[in-house]
Formats: structure tokens, C-alpha cells, sequence
């Protein structure tokens, strides 16, 4: 939609002149560079403002290049100078959120075989080299007079003949594929096409000699895709309104409600009008094309009561139209009138057979002949004359062994879907626990702060569980240090999802997260079928190098392919539609291995997320789809788009683990078979894994926190308070800068600033030349875009290049930042897991190491606890921490022994206490 702010009159009969309206599509084309006749416009008018809904079909330049020229101001002030004349204007706006590219239905196919007979053989590598087959494609394209790119070829050698195996798609503009089959069948096409190649063989100097050509006839086949399904429905609307619900504008809005309840194209449907009394009825019908939530998909929309809920609060959002007050009381779907229809393809008519022949009459019959007289027997041989034997009976041909012995059973897309519990399958009973596991190291993991909520939702039971979407539950596992085949094993993994740092979240492959060994020890353990590997980023190329390293520059939103969307769209946790990648980084994978199916791409139709076939695993290009920079919302429900993409795709993964992975790319619509297996051959699964014992919930929540720590060398002095004040301006433009203008830090400070604190016993004085200074900010609770900004550096080095700006005569020698959670320690220390305490010795059974412990009054977080211990230097060897309470308790003596807590005194809280040494 255009909106145009008038600085004229415009009459009702303007908005349906011929004149006017090919004016204004006119100056919309013409700014785009496209044919005039190819946009269509339709006007509506309220007030001063003029909105021009408008329709573009074209193919060149495409949809993906006219929708970005549309957002620039070149096109508004394009189209300003195109409606001179056409109708004054002050203002053009493009309404951005309108601007939809809706591709067209798949158009029809030709394919077939032609034969060339060589007179010089050729070398069976040329088939391979691509001049070669850009010569091959280029002269059948000229002698077909088509587009080559709609072209593709499929080059054999066999003997001395050339197959040249072809597929036409029949683009617009094209010839008809019934006139390409006619042209290929013509007397004259075997030699046009054998003089093309002459000539487009001596342009490239390719060395091909052809004695004939001869066209596979019996091969040409014409494959016309079906028409789009269609859902057609009425909408009953209570209504008190006065205006013409006729008019454009009318019609426009309920047009656009509908189509934002439903996510899809205004320019998808139809609507017919009709007030019976104060109810208007709505009949409409939805045309769903390629790239739309699917015909069920919609009817259940439709059906759902949050459909007549929505529109109804959105139409209430009306006020008036036209210049009428509308009023709306209620909106109720007639869900018994929603209906899909689906049009099939008429079979082709047999050819007509040939009339029968009539029977020749038959001939006269000749005179009868005399019979011929017996010729005179043979005397007998003698009696000893021994009689032949007679020859044996061949045997009969032996039967072939069947391909299953024990028989076959057909695994069906909707195997992979597990809503409910599979039967006769061993691999996964009912009871059957899903184990995810994952690394402990990285923020964009299960185990750090980016998608510690993705494990929340896999482990919500009103996801995965019994009463479930999906119905096998599912138990994450962490594994500590090195990932090997024993580990994997103890843990009983069937799904690893792989977590990432900042330094691995970018192209190059650093091995930072997971190590090379860790790697490898991975691609051997996903060789098992029943075994799935969630890879981001450049490790599917250390798993594969048929795929290239992840780089960054996708372009939103986000599409599925067909059998991408039939996972993320159609899966139990509801259709995800187009997405944003969000992140700064938004990678892509540009080229795949033939193994690999593309479930995701982006706009410029580059993979975004594959399944590979060989590994059974997924392998996506940026982790920030699953993490909260991407839209995973921050709670253990699953609610947003990338909570769906989430649960969708752990349910297809979980159909991995239980069937194996699909056979190829075309699964989705060709079911395959496998063979059954002897009883005692199947594949088991892994132990049951021991039901994981929770530690309570913390008493101080868990936040993430930023730190960010300077050292700055003063050449001039400066008073102590001036410094302060400084400080704090520089750390806020810092953080301003980063688009946080009101985020709440706090500054810490230490060394020569600390001594003369000490020394007046206050925070005032002068700081003299040469002092060095170290200074920390603190943000708590900080957002997740600045604590990725933390670990990519740039908010360090921000910092410096501000307070060298702000303090005269400072030099910032040392810069770091960090992000982490305030469940973590500050400092050096060694963690043990949770329901362990600190102990002197192993004969210490006191709980406060005989009384030489005690308690930092209050409850603390984690990291405030071991600043505590920080601050006090030598003085602190250890703190033992309770989550129930946040109960800080410091050993000011050393601690030799780690015990585990007492299953009896503290048995409604397991895994409750903590015990960190300091190293």
C-alpha cells in the first residue's frame, strides 16, 4: 500500500477513472523500472490521504529487488515526479508492513531424452566440466528458443552415444510446453539443433563431433501442476455502521483484518459483502498459495476461538471509516461453512484407437487334389538296436531372495512427527526418555545464559511428555570437559545440541567451545541412525567439508522450503510462518553437500538450516535462531516463532531417534521402505537414564551481569572527585552508544584511588600523576544484546576510546569485559557440583569447620558470595553456598575435603549446597 497526502481535491469518479488509475499505476512503475501493465491499483480515499493498493506481477527485476528499491526515498520521490500531472501530492509513504512478495504457482514441466550419435568418441570426464554443459545448455536453449536458465540437462555417456536427459520449467513468457513437445517431434529440430551446436562448439572451442541427432519422443513427458487449494468460509459480523459497505475502503479494511489473524497476503482472497439486518455477512474464499500456511493450517486458524477474539478487538480498534462511526458488538465464524477444495489435474484422455480394419474377403478355394499315396515303411531295425535315453528335464531357474526375508514396513513423513506414542516400535516405548545432551561451555548453549531457556521448554512436560504436544519426554544432560564415545554412552545421548562461545559464533572454525577431539568423537557417535547432531555455525563443515563455513549476511525474513515447511510449519507446536533471524551476525550456508536437504533459507534462497541425510543430524547456520537475540522468549512455555521453530524441530529430531533418518530429500512425499530386523538384531536403546534429582529454586534470582574493568594512568592530576564524575559520564555514552541510555550500573574502584581513600577516610582529594587507577562497572540484569557486545570486545574497547576522551591526561592501559550470571563466582575457584559442602579434613563432620566459619549476613547471589571472599584476601579459602536461602557461608581456613550433604537432614532439598575453593 502507498499512501498519498493530497494538496488537491480527488471526486469519487477519479477513483475509478481509466485514466486516473493508470496514471497512479503508471508513476508506481515506472519508479520500480517494471512494464506499466504490470501493476494494477485499487484507491480508496479517507480524508486527505489516499491509499493506493497496488499489485506488481513481474520477473524481471523479481519481487526480492523491487521490495527494497520500494523502502528507499528514491521511490517516493520517483513517484511524486511520475503523478505530475496525474494528481498533486505532498507526501508518498510506503506502509512497509503491507509490501508482501507472493511467488507464483509452480509452473509446468517438460522433460524428455535426445540421442547424439558421436562420430569421435569423447572422454567421459567432459560430461563433468562445466563449459561443456553450458555449450550442450546454451544451443537447445537457442534452438528452442526459451530461457536457459529454465533449463536443465543430465548428461550420459553410453558407447558411442551422447544422452542428453532434459527438464524444462515452463516459465511466463515462454513457449507452452505442448508447443516445446511439438517443436522437439518436428522433421526439422534434429538438424537446427545440430547446426547450434556446431556453432556454439567453435565459440567455446569445445571438441564435439555429432553424426545425428535423434529425439527420445516416447521419453517427452508434460507435468502440469495442480491449481493452489482453496478455503472457503463465512464471517458473521454484529455491526451498527451507516457507510457503504461497498466502497474500496470498506472493503479494504476487513480485507487487511483478515489477513493479519491469518498471517497471510491480502491479495490471497476474495471477499463478498452482504448486511442482512445489523449482522454483515462475510463469504470469502482464501486461495493458498506456495509459501502460505497450508489449507489445514488455515482452517484450524479459522476455527480457533482466538480468531473471532482477535478480529474482533482488532476491527473494535476502528473508530470509523469513510468518515461513519463503526461499531462492532461481535464477530463469529461459521465454522460449519469452512470447506477446502482441491482441484486434481484432469488425467489426459487416452489417444482414440485406430479403426478396425475390415477382414480381406477370402480367396476362392482350389479344386481338391488327389490324395498323395503312403510312402512305402522302412524295414524294422533289428531287435538288439539299443533305444536312446532320453534327455533330462532342465532344472528350474532358482528363485531370488527376497530383499526384506522377514519382511518390510513403510516409514511415512508423519513418522517423523511423534504426537503420539509409535507402535511395535522397540527403539521407543511408550515410556521411552529422550537424553539432550549438550557442553558446558558457551553462552549460546543449554548450560549458558543465550538458550538456557530452549532446555526449560524441551523439559516442560506440556511440551514433551505424556500430556504433551509431543508425546516422549525429554531430560537434558551436561557433559563436563572433553565430549567422548564412553561419555556420550554414560549419558545415554541421543539428541546433541552443541553450544557455542563468542568466538566460535562467526566464520572462521576456532574449536573454542568444543575442542577438534570433541568434534570427531561427535561425527563417529552420529554414524549410529538413532543418533542426532543440532550443529551451528562452521561446525558442519568440520563434519563435513562438502559444506562450506557459515558467513554471515542473511537477508530476513526467513522461509521454509517444502519439506522445511511441512516440519516448522505443519508440527505440532503450530505453523512458525516467515521469521526474522535476529542477532548482528545472521549467517548463512552457502553451499551444502549432495547429502543435505535445505529446510530453511533466506531471501536470496541460500540455506539457513539443512538436513543431512548421511549424519541423520540438522546443522544450522546461526545458533541466534535457537537463543533469546533470535526470539526464543524467556520462559519454559512455548509462545513466540522461534519457540515453535524450536519445538518443531526437536519434535522431527526426536522422529530421527526413533525411526532412523529418512532414506532422501523426497520423504516427504515418497515414502520408503526398510527391512524388519531378527529379534535380538534391532537396535536397543540406551539404559533408561536416572531420573535427574533438581536443586531448589534459588533464592535470588539468576540475572546476568556485565563487568567491565579498566586500568587508566594518569599523567596530569586530577581532582578525585572530577575523576568520578567523569568515569561515570564516559561508562553512560559507552552504553548509550549501544542504544542503552537508561541502563543502571555501578562503579567500583581500586588502587591509587583506593589509598587515598584509606589514607583521608574519604573519597575526595587529588589523585597525583602517575596514579593508576582500576575502575569496574557492574551491570546487573543486563540485556542480552549488550552481553554479547561484552564478549565480542567491542564494548571494552568503547570504553577505553571514551574515558581517553573525557579525562584529560588519561591513558586506559588495560581493558576486559565479561559476561556471566550471578550464579557464577567471580575470581579463580573451583566448583564442585551441587550437594556438596566444604570440609576441613575428611574426620571434619562439623558444619562450621568447628567454629571457624560464619555466615556474610543476608542472602547473596553466588558472585556476591565470593566477592565477599575476594575482598578478604587471604583471609577466605573457600565458601559454601545454599540455593534455598542464598546462605553464604566463608571458610577463613583452607578446605581439604568436599563432602556430600547430609541426605538426611536436608532431604526436601537435595542438591542445595555448593562448596567453591579458591585456587
Amino acid at each position: 500500500d502507498l499512501e498519498l497526502t493530497l494538496k488537491q481535491t480527488v471526486t469519487t469518479e477519479d477513483l475509478t477513472s481509466t485514466s486516473f488509475l493508470s496514471g497512479i499505476s503508471g508513476a508506481i512503475a515506472i519508479s520500480l523500472g517494471v512494464n506499466p501493465g504490470s501493476c494494477m491499483v485499487n484507491l480508496a480515499m479517507e480524508k486527505k490521504i489516499l491509499t493506493a493498493s497496488f499489485n506488481i506481477i513481474t520477473l524481471a527485476p523479481g519481487p526480492l529487488v523491487l521490495k527494497p528499491m520500494m523502502t528507499k526515498p528514491a521511490f517516493a520521490t520517483g513517484c511524486m515526479a511520475g503523478l505530475k500531472g496525474v494528481v498533486e501530492v505532498s507526501k508518498v509513504a510506503v506502509i512497509q508492513k503491507t509490501l508482501i512478495t507472493m511467488p507464483p504457482p509452480p509452473p509446468p514441466e517438460i522433460s524428455g531424452k535426445i540421442e547424439l550419435k558421436l562420430s569421435v568418441s569423447i572422454k567421459a570426464t567432459m560430461l563433468s566440466e562445466p563449459a561443456f554443459l553450458a555449450t550442450i545448455s546454451r544451443s537447445l536453449a537457442l534452438t528452442l528458443k526459451i530461457d536457459v536458465t529454465a533449463l536443465t540437462l543430465d548428461l550420459k555417456l553410453v558407447g558411442g552415444m551422447l544422452i542428453v536427459g532434459f527438464k524444462v520449467v515452463v516459465l511466463p513468457g515462454m513457449p507452452a510446453a505442448a508447443s516445446i513437445k511439438t517443436s522437439m517431434c518436428g522433421s526439422s529440430f534434429s538438424s537446427g539443433f545440430q547446426a547450434e551446436l556446431k556453432t556454439q562448439c567453435a565459440m567455446s572451442s569445445i571438441s564435439l563431433k555429432v553424426a545425428s541427432i535423434k529425439v527420445d519422443a516416447a521419453s517427452i513427458s508434460i507435468v502440469t501442476p495442480p491449481p493452489p487449494p482453496k478455503v472457503a468460509g463465512e464471517l458473521n459480523i454484529k455491526l451498527d455502521f451507516a457507510g457503504d459497505i461497498q466502497s474500496p475502503l470498506f472493503v479494504s479494511k476487513i480485507s487487511m483484518m483478515i489477513a493479519v489473524q491469518l498471517g497471510i497476503d491480502v491479495n490471497s482472497f476474495a471477499l463478498s459483502l452482504k448486511m442482512v439486518g445489523g449482522m454483515l455477512k462475510v463469504s470469502f474464499e482464501i486461495t493458498v498459495f506456495t509459501g502460505m500456511p497450508t489449507a489445514d493450517v488455515l482452517v484450524s486458524s479459522l476455527k480457533a476461538p482466538s480468531f473471532d477474539s482477535g478480529f474482533l478487538a482488532a476491527l473494535q480498534g476502528i473508530s470509523s471509516i469513510g468518515g461513519f462511526t463503526l461499531t462492532v458488538l461481535s464477530v463469529e465464524i461459521d465454522t460449519s461453512s469452512i470447506s477446502i477444495d482441491v482441484e486434481e489435474v484432469p488425467a489426459p484422455k487416452p489417444a482414440p484407437k485406430p479403426a478396425p480394419k475390415p477382414s480381406p474377403k477370402p480367396a476362392p478355394e482350389p479344386a481338391p487334389k488327389p490324395s498323395p499315396q503312403p510312402a512305402p515303411k522302412p524295414a524294422p531295425e533289428p531287435a538288439t538296436a539299443p533305444k536312446p535315453s532320453p534327455e533330462p528335464a532342465p532344472k528350474p531357474a532358482p528363485k531370488p531372495e527376497p530383499e526384506c526375508k522377514l519382511g518390510s514396513k513403510k516409514i511415512e513423513f508423519k513418522d517423523y512427527l511423534p504426537t503420539t506414542v509409535y507402535e511395535h516400535n522397540d527403539y521407543c516405548p511408550s515410556d521411552r526418555v529422550i537424553v539432550v545432551c549438550y557442553n558446558e561451555k558457551g553462552w549460546y548453549g543449554l548450560n549458558g545464559m543465550g538458550a538456557k531457556w530452549d532446555l526449560d521448554k524441551l523439559e516442560n512436560t506440556n511440551n514433551f511428555g505424556a500430556d504433551g504436544k509431543v508425546v516422549y519426554k525429554v531430560q537434558g544432560a551436561k557433559i563436563v570437559g572433553e565430549i567422548t564415545a564412553d561419555k556420550l554412552k554414560d549419558s545415554s545421548c541421543d539428541i546433541f545440541q552443541m553450544s557455542l562461545e563468542e568466538a566460535d559464533a562467526t566464520t572462521p572454525l576456532v574449536f573454542s567451545a568444543l575442542s577438534k577431539a570433541s568434534v570427531d568423537a561427535l561425527k563417529k557417535w552420529a554414524e549410529d541412525p538413532h543418533h542426532v547432531i543440532l550443529g551451528f555455525q562452521s561446525f558442519c563443515h568440520a563434519m563435513d567439508d562438502g559444506y562450506s563455513l557459515a558467513k554471515a549476511g542473511a537477508k530476513n525474513p526467513m522461509e521454509a522450503s517444502k519439506l522445511g515447511g511441512s516440519i516448522v510449519d505443519s508440527g505440532p507446536f503450530g505453523s512458525v510462518g516467515k521469521f526474522n533471524q535476529g542477532g548482528s551476525w545472521q549467517g548463512t550456508i552457502d553451499e551444502v553437500p549432495a547429502s543435505a536437504c535445505t529446510l530453511i533459507k533466506d531471501q536470496d534462497e541460500k540455506p539457513i538450516m539443512t538436513l543431512d541425510v548421511n549424519l541423520g543430524s540438522v546443522f544450522v547456520s546461526d545458533v541466534d535462531l535457537l537463543t533469546t537475540l533470535g526470539g526464543i522468549s524467556k520462559s519454559a512455555e512455548v509462545s513466540s516463532a522461534n519457540d515453535k521453530l524450536l519445538g518443531n524441530l526437536y519434535a522431527f529430531m526426536i522422529g530421527i531417534v526413533c525411526n532412523g533418518p529418512p532414506a532422501d530429500c523426497e520423504f516427504m512425499d515418497k515414502p520408503f521402505t526398510v527391512c524388519e530386523t531378527p529379534k535380538g538384531e534391532a537396535s536397543k536403546p540406551p539404559a533408561k537414564p536416572p531420573a535427574p534429582v533438581p536443586s531448589p529454586p534459588f533464592a535470588v534470582p539468576v540475572v546476568a551481569v556485565v563487568k567491565i574493568t579498566i586500568v587508566v594512568k594518569l599523567t596530569i592530576a586530577t581532582s578525585a572527585e572530577l575523576f568520578v564524575s567523569q568515569c561515570k559520564s564516559a561508562f553512560a555514552a559507552t552504553f548509550s552508544f549501544f542504544h542503552f541510555a537508561t541502563l543502571t550500573f555501578r562503579l567500583r574502584f581500586a588502587g591509587s584511588f583506593s589509598w587515598l581513600g584509606g589514607l583521608t577516610g574519604r573519597r575526595l582529594g587529588e589523585l597525583q600523576a602517575g596514579s593508576e587507577i582500576g575502575v569496574e562497572a557492574q551491570v546487573d540484569d543486563a540485556p542480552d544484546a549488550l552481553q554479547v557486545e561484552a564478549m565480542k570486545g567491542s564494548l571494552a574497547d568503547k570504553i577505553k576510546d571514551n574515558v581517553e576522551d573525557k579525562i584529560e591526561g588519561s591513558e586506559v592501559t588495560e581493558q576486559s569485559a565479561s559476561a556471566t550470571a550471578n550464579n557464577e563466582p567471580a575470581g579463580n575457584y573451583k566448583a564442585h557440583e551441587w550437594g556438596t559442602v566444604c570440609r576441613r579434613d575428611k574426620s571434619d563432620v562439623s558444619t562450621d569447620n568447628h567454629g571457624v566459619t560464619f555466615v556474610d549476613g543476608g542472602p547473596k547471589s553466588v558472585m556476591e558470595c565470593s566477592e565477599k571472599c575476594n575482598s578478604m584476601g587471604d583471609g577466605c579459602h573457600a565458601f559454601e553456598y545454599r540455593i534455598s536461602e542464598g546462605r553464604c557461608e566463608i571458610h577463613p581456613q583452607p578446605v581439604c575435603h568436599v563432602a556430600e550433604q547430609n541426605p538426611a537432614w536436608f532431604a526436601p532439598t537435595p542438591k542445595d549446597f555448593g562448596c567453591y575453593i579458591k585456587c
